[in-house]
């Protein structure tokens, strides 16, 4: 980022996470990555977006769920991570 005090999009965020899902509510951000059976996406991520000054992580974890084909990311089997600009 060029100007630390700026704010990413949800495009740069998704962009820069490698993630499949980027929402925000309350100027909460989470982003989202589905996974079948499992690799280190969120930790690299965290280490990822500790590097950003003005982030602060809330929250991570990880959702497993049985396979079933046309289930949303969020339904599914996923790693997440929430985190706000400060």
């Amino acid at each position: 980022m060029k100007n630390e005090n700026k704010t990413m999009t949800i495009d740069e965020i998704n962009s820069f996470c490698n993630s499949d899902e980027v929402t925000k509510y309350k100027g909460i951000f989470t982003v989202r990555r589905c996974f079948y059976y499992g690799n280190n996406w969120k930790n690299i991520t965290i280490e990822k977006l500790k590097t950003v000054p003005n982030i602060e992580i809330i929250n991570s974890g990880e959702q497993w769920r049985p396979f079933r084909g046309g289930d949303t990311i969020k339904k599914g089997s996923h790693y997440w991570i929430t985190f706000k600009f400060i």
